[in-house]
């Protein structure tokens, strides 16, 4: 499945995980998490898209392996093409 998006999230200072959900269909990954991502941000840093089996939603985490918050991503903008496997 491959789906497109742009969002721009609001201006938040709250801590939780940041995700998008609405994915059409729940991701499949045999042995956990899974993403592949081209995309675009204003976020200064490189970011992942992540899902975790079974998942209609994806987080996203730095290179470095931390998630983002709400916090993190208030008022910033991603664009990506997000492809992934369903069962």
């Amino acid at each position: 499945v491959t789906v497109e998006f742009d969002v721009t999230y609001p201006s938040t200072a709250n801590g939780s995980n940041a995700q998008v959900g609405g994915l059409p269909f729940a991701v499949y990954t045999p042995g956990g998490q899974f993403g592949s991502a081209i995309f675009f941000t204003d976020l200064g840093t490189q970011i992942y898209l992540v899902s975790n089996a079974g998942a209609t939603t994806f987080l996203f985490w730095t290179q470095g392996g931390t998630i983002q918050t709400n916090a993190n991503m208030s008022t910033k903008t991603v664009r990506a093409v997000y492809t992934y496997f369903t069962d």
